[in-house]
């Protein structure tokens, strides 16, 4: 296999602005996938090909910066084509930057960054020895940038997937206000735990005093909750994480746990997002139900610890899926700070047949996706 192919299919393995106003409760009585429409929305995506030098990358998460402007993060990338417009020849680094101008992607501009060390693009996030870093959650924390990574490195190229993710990382960035090319990045200590679990994986979210991390490990893709005080993660130490042990335990220190704590729900993903929907004064989680193609599901609680609801299936594959065999479909992800009619998503796709990936004009592009909330008959 080839270094694209294994590079590209070891990706796709790891997997609200203007909603229409809900009476409040009636999510209680009512299915959350039963509230849900979903299309896709394909003029949205011009976006991500408006810089010509960034030809696709998957992840995407994205974070409002403010003013304007949204920081967009993405896992392996297409970078620096030979030929303009043409995959073949480009680099692919382990991770890029794009910074969006503009909160409606129809007319938004956009410009991808990485980095260039001896005349050699490498990744914005740089590797560090064996391990390079694919982008968790992230969050504006007290006018910094604070980001997490699956920390990964590459196994034998026979071996089914290529590469192994071993543990967590973050990154501090106290000047997000200039272009990224000017960001400082301070790599902070992540001290890890013995649980295999990715901290900070999914979607970091403010609670009161205390910022919390959704986190994933497990064979069945468990999802945990990790915090830090506030102030402490504001000024980069990460030291002191607890976990959610349960309504009877309540948040332990990591260096008290002896064994894995219950999950507050499982069958997650590595990659989702969360997001506070205040029409039903409820957490809402978007994620794929399954691999390589499944629906994208959705589940809501009130609490960020739970209970959870169960996992519905909300916008159908066939809404997704472009009339393109072989396909894989992950990483749905919500991205409240876009203007649209609804709440805006994105979704990779990715494929194992290497000539399809580096010819095509769509796939490995983040494709949109718009969701709205069904009103309630009179």
């Amino acid at each position: 296999m080839s270094n694209y192919s294994r590079r590209v299919v070891a990706s796709a393995a790891w997997v609200f602005v203007a909603l229409i106003a809900v009476p409040h409760g009636r999510c209680d009585d009512t299915k959350l996938s039963e509230m849900i429409t979903g299309e896709r929305w394909p003029e949205a995506d011009i976006l991500f090909h408006r810089d010509p030098s960034w030809l696709g990358g998957d992840d995407a998460y994205s974070l409002d910066l403010g003013d304007g402007r949204v920081a967009w993060f993405f896992g392996d990338s297409f970078v620096a084509p030979v030929t303009p417009g043409e995959r073949r020849g480009t680099t692919m680094v382990h991770n890029s930057v794009g910074i969006q101008t503009g909160y409606d992607p129809l007319q938004a501009d956009f410009k991808a960054y990485w980095r260039t060390k001896n005349g050699k693009h490498i990744s914005f996030f740089p590797d560090d020895g064996k391990h390079y870093f694919w982008p968790g959650g992230s969050i504006r924390i007290d006018g910094k940038l604070l980001v997490f990574f699956m920390q990964s490195w590459t196994k034998d190229p026979s071996h089914a997937m290529g590469f192994q993710v071993d543990g967590w990382a973050a990154t501090l960035v106290d000047n997000i206000d200039e272009s990224p090319d000017r960001w400082e990045l301070q790599r902070l200590e992540a001290p890890q735990n013995d649980f295999g679990v990715l901290v900070g994986s999914a979607s970091l979210v403010r609670d009161g005093d205390h910022l919390v991390a959704f986190s994933v490990g497990g064979a069945k893709h468990e999802v945990y909750l990790v915090r830090w005080r506030w102030d402490d993660a504001s000024a980069g130490d990460l030291g002191q994480p607890e976990w959610w042990a349960g309504a009877e335990r309540g948040w332990v220190s990591q260096s008290e746990l002896r064994e894995l704590p219950g999950p507050v729900f499982e069958k997650g993903q590595t990659e989702f997002t969360v997001d506070r929907l205040p029409q039903l004064d409820r957490y809402v989680q978007f994620q794929f139900t399954d691999f390589p193609v499944s629906p994208i599901g959705v589940r809501s609680a009130s609490a960020l610890t739970g209970p959870w609801s169960t996992l519905e299936a909300c916008v159908r594959p066939e809404v997704l899926m472009p009339s393109t065999p072989g396909l894989m479909l992950y990483a749905a992800k919500a991205h409240p700070e876009q203007k649209c009619d609804g709440l805006a998503l994105t979704y990779a796709s990715n494929t194992h047949k290497l000539e399809q990936l580096l010819d095509s004009s769509t796939i490995y592009y983040p494709q949109f996706v718009r969701v709205k909330l069904i009103p309630e008959a009179d």
